[in-house]
């Protein structure tokens, strides 16, 4: 789960959006 600009999302969620974020934690 990554915290970004954006608010929380997952991280392909991120990936898809191209935007950085702080790394909250993994979920495998």
């Amino acid at each position: 789960v990554i915290s970004t600009s954006k608010g929380v999302m997952t991280d392909k969620e991120a990936r898809k959006l191209n935007v950085g974020g702080e790394v909250l934690c993994y979920v495998y």
